[in-house]
């Protein structure tokens, strides 16, 4: 027997001060918190920390350079984004890494089982004869 495996999916859920935030913050940083919380994960520490350059998140975005980093300094300034530096092993500096300090009760990052939709049924209709309207005199 095959079994069939549905696919994960990662979903933002807004709580309930959700609307005082994204007022307070904008339509465009509120934007940039979501891309950061989908690139987030969990480390080791139980923090929540999204590596990725101010650069990648832009081009994910769709928005400038600037605009995304004028949006992580007002996460900053509200407390909702730590900015840290990454090393690689060698010793270099790698891409911006943020610790995200958001209150579950403003947004979270759910992971689920995509829903199954069932095939539409088709339902073949007769075409129906129609008689053109003419508009001016023969």
């Amino acid at each position: 027997m095959l079994a069939v495996v549905e696919p994960l999916t990662q979903c933002l859920v807004t709580g309930g001060r959700a609307p005082v935030v994204r007022r307070a913050l904008g339509p465009t940083t509120w934007t940039v918190l979501e891309g950061l919380l989908t690139v987030a994960h969990e480390t080791d520490d139980g923090t929540v920390a999204a590596e990725v350059s101010v650069r990648q998140l832009a081009a994910d975005l769709g928005l400038a350079r600037g605009t995304v980093a004028r949006a992580l300094v007002a996460l900053r300034r509200n407390g909702l984004v730590t900015p840290g530096q990454c090393r690689r092993g060698d010793g270099a500096f790698a891409g911006g890494s943020y610790a995200l300090h958001v209150p579950a009760d403003v947004l979270a990052l759910a992971t689920s089982l995509a829903p199954t939709v069932a095939p539409a049924r088709v339902r073949r209709v007769a075409p129906v004869r129609t008689e053109q309207l003419a508009l001016l005199p023969e």
